[in-house]
């Protein structure tokens, strides 16, 4: 396996728990100490520690956050086959290993190109001729490889934990005075809207009630009003700044506009971060906050909402506990070997009369 370049592994439970460990851990602490998160410099720090990519970390994050979450609510995880699993995966690996001659890692190994999350594996080769020193070009690459991986660390800005309903998303000058002049507008609303003293035009109030004939209230509820949302889309300014900048390099995050206009309630707005992302014209998403999303959310929820056993250990008294099945006592089990071996000699009897 050594010639072939082939690595078996196998990540088991307590390294997955250690790792979803160290990430409540870091939570916590990096809230304490700075006042803010990110999700994303928790799973690259986590990352580097295990040798493990930010992508799988996250994956990791998430499945066992789901797991908690579905303990407390009466889901019941079979943690007996996961341990058999285990047993079995590894006694396949060290069997493998055995035949070969070679040394069972007895560790999970993750490809090495991308471990921090930068740079990607590559099959160019290149063509060196003898006039070279093949050493020396090997340690000049390394070097150079090592301070452009140094500087993209450094300018690296993490995304910071944030309710996307709360962040408004970027738009150019000319939605925000379509919103300005959407103001305009604000007494002819109120000209034309709803006569509340009419029971026919307003029969359902706002979280009120309605009284009948007979003088029986009924709560009712009015339901929401539609959400409109609109896209402003300038062609001239779209082939003016095309898909990359002046550089040639692609626009930057910050660059693009997503000139998006919500109207809710009468009041015409700009979008936020999460109403753009449910639009068809929603931006690239990101690979990691994709599959960190619900552990990030139950995380906000936590801080900014107060909600409780929604993120992190769940107490084991709100778990589900499996039921083990009882053994039977031995006189019981006496007893159905007696039934068993009456019942075997019963039809015995019955089979010799017949051939009689």
């Amino acid at each position: 396996m050594h010639d072939a370049m082939v690595v078996l592994s196998w990540l088991d439970e307590g390294k997955r728990q250690d790792i979803y460990q160290s990430y409540l851990h870091l939570m916590v602490e990096q809230e304490k100490e700075f006042k803010t998160t990110s999700h994303e410099y928790i799973m690259r720090v986590i990352g580097e520690k295990f040798n493990l990519t930010a992508v799988r970390v996250a994956a990791i994050v998430q499945n066992c956050h789901d797991e908690e979450q579905a303990a407390k609510d009466g889901r019941m995880v079979n943690e007996k086959m996961a341990k058999y699993v285990d047993t079995k995966i590894k006694e396949h690996i060290d069997n493998a290993y055995m035949a070969y001659g070679e040394v069972n890692p007895n560790e999970f190994v993750e490809t090495p190109t991308g471990v921090a999350g930068i740079g990607s594996s590559s099959g160019e080769v290149v063509r060196v001729e003898d006039l070279y020193d093949l050493d020396d070009l090997i340690k000049k690459a390394v070097t150079r490889e090592k301070g452009e991986a140094q500087l993209l660390i450094d300018e690296k800005v993490y995304i910071e934990d944030v309710d996307d309903g709360t962040v408004d998303s970027n738009v150019n000058n000319e939605c925000l005075k379509l919103v300005e002049k959407a103001k305009d507008f604000d007494v002819l609303k109120k000209d034309l809207a709803r006569n509340v003293d009419d029971k026919v035009e307003f029969s359902l109030p706002d979280n009120g009630s309605i009284e009948d004939e007979d003088g029986n209230k009924t709560d009712t509820e009015r339901r929401q009003r539609w959400k409109y949302v609109a896209q402003t889309i300038n062609v001239r300014e779209q082939k003016k700044l095309g898909n990359k900048s002046r550089r040639g390099a692609k626009l930057k995050k910050k660059q693009k506009k997503d000139n998006t206009l919500v109207e809710e309630d009468g009041e015409t707005r700009v979008a936020s971060i999460a109403e753009v992302s449910q639009t068809a014209w929603k931006p690239e998403r990101d690979e990691s906050e994709f599959i960190y999303k619900g552990v990030k959310t139950a995380w906000l929820n936590r801080q900014l909402k107060g909600e409780k056993y929604g993120w992190g250990r769940v107490p084991d008294s709100m778990k589900v506990k499996q039921e083990v099945a009882e053994e039977p006592d031995s006189s019981a089990k006496a007893d159905a070997a007696d039934a068993e071996t009456d019942s075997t000699k019963s039809v015995t009897d019955d089979t010799n009369k017949d051939e009689k």
